[in-house]
């Protein structure tokens, strides 16, 4: 089964199992320019039922890094790049949100 499918059928599920599905939300806008490959994007995360999920970017790369509410950018090349920020609480349960960081 494809993955973002299943994540999705699994939160509207409404947690069926006993463990709720974490939950992860962009605070700013999901679509940044930059021209000089550098780029904040700022979210928040949690779970009803846990510790703070752990966060990371798809695909992970190099020149990002992933903080407490920020992923950061730095010389990107140039051209539309899109990403997806996971966020997975310590029983595998998964929520994503998408982006994209346009380079000029």
């Amino acid at each position: 089964m494809e993955t973002k499918y299943r994540a999705s059928v699994d939160a509207l599920l409404a947690d069926l199992d006993g463990n709720a599905t974490p939950w992860l939300t962009l605070t700013g806008p999901g679509y940044v320019t930059s021209v000089d490959g550098a780029a904040r994007i700022d979210f928040q995360a949690g779970d009803p039922d846990g510790t703070a999920p752990a966060v990371s970017l798809v695909p992970g790369i190099a020149n990002a890094s992933v903080g407490r509410g920020s992923v950061t950018f730095s010389g990107l090349a140039s051209g539309t790049h899109f990403f997806t920020l996971k966020a997975e609480d310590a029983f595998g349960k998964k929520a994503f949100v998408h982006f994209v960081v346009d380079v000029m």
